[in-house]
Order: structure tokens, then sequence, then C-alpha cells
């Protein structure tokens, strides 16, 4: 088992921040792009390789993000909708990965098709930074996990953004 700290100011568009491992080292730097209308984000390394890019597109019933892994694999991320709650759904080719605990508040953990738990994602959020800390069961995870927390991320900052629009109305 691994894990990976994330540590971010709120409320910035146009972010770049690191992911440091258990010794505090910076192993990537997320690049995101969060403007209402497109958004792209990048995790490179510190060699500036491109490691995971995720992209949105904008379809009728939501957003859909689209994960490009730099082996070439890929994955999509879509809201699926239910009566009592909304979830999402990671596929890929090979591989179909489900969610259990509280997606929305960033505590939860990351589930493989045959059900082993892979990763877990915790949020302590504290006078206007987010500090988020992966557990990486099972390395092969690692780079999903990291496209999967920022996809939720945007998903709840339209979501929060969409309930200033309403309310302001």
């Amino acid at each position: 088992m691994s894990k990976l700290f994330i540590n971010e100011r709120a409320f910035f568009y146009n972010k770049s921040y690191p992911i440091t491992d258990e010794a505090g080292n910076e192993k990537y730097l997320i690049d995101e792009d969060t403007g209402m209308a497109d958004f792209i984000a990048y995790v490179r390394d510190l060699e500036g390789e491109t490691k995971v890019t995720i992209k949105r597109e904008k379809i009728a019933f939501g957003p859909k993000y689209l994960v490009t892994l730099d082996n070439g694999n890929r994955f999509t991320i879509t809201r699926a909708q239910g009566l009592l709650k909304q979830d999402l759904i990671a596929e890929s080719d090979d591989d179909t990965l489900s969610f259990s605990g509280d997606l929305w508040k960033f505590n939860f953990q990351t589930l493989n098709k045959d059900r082993e738990i892979v990763a877990a994602v915790r949020l302590d959020s504290h006078k206007g930074t987010d500090a988020y800390t992966l557990d990486i069961y099972d390395e092969n995870y690692e780079k999903e996990m990291l496209g999967i927390l920022i996809v939720v991320k945007n998903i709840i900052g339209l979501q929060r953004t969409s309930s200033m629009i309403i309310a302001s109305t």
C-alpha cells in the first residue's frame, strides 16, 4: 500500500498543485483549467511527462469525462442517475470501477470489477485548503485514482457554481 497527498487552495481557477508521497516528496503535478465552458487537466511527473489527461465533454444528461493514461488505456466517467442518489460509473474496455462510501464528501473506496478495494480517498478541509489523502492498495490503479479524484472535484465544483447561479437569480 502507498499513500499520496494532494493539498490545494480552494476556489482558484487555472490551478497547479503538487501530489506528494508519504515522505513528503513531490511525485506528480496537477495542472487544471477549470473554466465553466471547458475543462481539461493533466497529471505530470517531475520530468514534465503527461501521465494522465482528463477532458470533460458535454452531453445531454450531464458531463462525461474521458481519462487517458500514458500507457494508452482510456476510461470514461459518467454520472448514473438513480431514484435516491447520484452515482458515478468509471468504465474502460477491460474494467469497471465502482464506489462505496460518500463520493460527494470525498470519503469513499474504489472497487474493481472483482469487487476488490483498490483505493480509498479522504478529505480534510480547513482554512481555504482542501487536503486529500489517497490510500492506494493496488499500485496498478494509482493513475486511475488521480483521474477519478480530479473528475469528482470538477463535478462538485460545477454543482456549487450552478447552485450559486440559481440562488442569485
